[in-house]
């Protein structure tokens, strides 16, 4: 192999190491920037009179609500219990206690965890996805380049 092949190859090993870690940071940096996940400690939840156990029921009735705006929270939890589990907090204004209280702390510990299972569950799926568009991005390159070195053909070949 001629020393100008040599130095071509490793100039483009190179090229396409650099541009794959660059898609690979661009495109991470770019799925954590573009779409936010709240964390489920920004959520604030308070107990209410209403019946079911689903939080997002049509009707908006429900044992346990939750609300992303804080000024909501203060305004129902103003002198009242504030109970925690994982580092989100709920606020006891209907005054429960004994096995009611149970029961929607309970069903209050269950949408917790299923808040952390969305938001873990999120961000792996935008990073996976950010990967695999990294990845692809990478293939096409390569495909462009090794493409144009086939049209151009060897150098020093009879045309």
């Amino acid at each position: 192999m001629a020393p100008w092949m040599a130095a071509t190859r490793t100039a483009a090993r190179r090229f396409f190491l650099v541009l794959f870690v660059a898609l690979l940071a661009g495109s991470n940096i770019y799925a954590v920037q573009a779409t936010r996940v709240l964390h489920p400690t920004v959520w604030y939840f308070w107990t209410d009179d209403g019946k079911g156990f689903d939080i997002r029921q049509p009707d908006g009735r429900s044992i346990v609500r939750m609300d992303s705006v804080r000024a909501a929270w203060e305004q129902h939890c103003s002198g009242k219990g504030i109970l925690s589990w994982r580092d989100v907090r709920l606020c006891n204004t209907g005054d429960y206690s004994g096995g009611e209280l149970d029961r929607r702390m309970a069903y209050f510990r269950t949408v917790v965890d299923k808040e952390y299972s969305r938001y873990w569950t999120g961000i792996a799926a935008r990073h996976v996805l950010a990967t695999a568009v990294a990845i692809g991005l990478w293939v096409g390159a390569l495909a462009i380049f090794g493409i144009g070195l086939w049209i151009r053909g060897p150098r020093g070949a009879p045309r």
